[in-house]
């Protein structure tokens, strides 16, 4: 059975139809299989803790490894020595700017074409996380932000993202040009932000992996708004479905939806791509 998990992860990455194949620049950005991270490696760890590893270090490579302390806790280990907790402590109690990596990867990340009227998948943030791969602080975070361009407008992203979103972009302007007025749905207005804002929940566009486009005509939801919207079904499934290929997840997919919001969350996408391919090979077994 570890045999068809790690086939079904690398062939999840790679194969056409699924939503890392059709843009292949993020699967190749993958390390090499002599480098891949095994999930079965340490034998303490859960099978969902291993996959979310194997995500993890697939979407940012200067995690090396996981650490697991007597008391409990886990720690994602990088190459520069920084330590980030994955599980925190049993008797610890998350704070909402210091939730810890298990709990921001435990809901599953709904790809398109799936558009639930209830999720928050990706809503809860790891700080420590955030600070260890962009900077902590927003001077540190701006040294490695640069501009990249969305249909021609700049956007200013840290360098991951911004990688990640002209790639996107590649695509996008191929899809406008059969479908003119999805350009109107990518005027961004908004990307990095600096001012950082102290005890509140975890800003991405502090770190620089948000960006919003058209927020005239992509709303958030505010308190007085019922929960359905017409954009949830209505919002060009192309654009979703491109970003996500680059590692985008989209705030149309919250219970708060946010249509305008998309932020760069590869680890999120890893997973819901290697499980969606373990459930369609069991549905071909069966």
């Amino acid at each position: 059975m570890r045999q068809i998990f790690l086939f079904c992860c690398l062939m999840a990455l790679c194969w056409p139809g699924s939503a890392f194949g059709q843009d292949a620049s993020v699967a190749a950005a993958a390390p090499s299989p002599a480098s891949q991270p095994n999930p079965g490696a340490t034998a303490s760890k859960t099978e969902a803790e291993q996959l979310d590893i194997y995500c993890l270090r697939l979407a940012y490579p200067a995690i090396t490894g996981m650490e697991c302390l007597p008391d409990g806790s886990q720690q994602l280990v990088f190459s520069s020595g920084i330590r980030v907790a994955y599980r925190h402590a049993p008797t610890a109690a998350d704070k909402p700017q210091d939730a810890d990596v298990r709990t921001c990867m435990t809901e599953l990340y709904p790809l398109e074409p799936a558009r639930p009227e209830t999720g928050t998948a990706g809503q809860i943030r790891s700080q420590a996380l955030l600070e260890a791969l962009y900077g902590k602080g927003s001077a540190n975070v701006a040294r490695q932000v640069q501009t990249a361009f969305v249909q021609g407008m700049p956007v200013r992203l840290s360098r991951p993202a911004a990688l990640a979103v002209q790639k996107a972009d590649a695509y996008l302007v191929m899809a406008v040009r059969k479908e003119p007025q999805l350009y109107y749905w990518l005027r961004p207005d908004h990307s990095f932000e600096r001012r950082m804002r102290p005890n509140e929940p975890v800003d991405p566009h502090c770190y620089g992996i948000a960006l919003d486009c058209a927020s005239d005509m992509a709303p958030y939801r505010e308190d007085s708004q019922p929960a359905s919207h017409p954009l949830r079904r209505e919002y060009p499934s192309v654009i979703v479905t491109h970003m996500e290929g680059q590692g985008f997840i989209w705030g149309g997919k919250w219970a708060e939806y946010a249509f305008a919001h998309f932020e760069y969350r590869p680890e999120l996408i890893y997973k819901a791509t290697i499980l969606r391919a373990v459930e369609q090979l069991t549905d071909w077994r069966y």
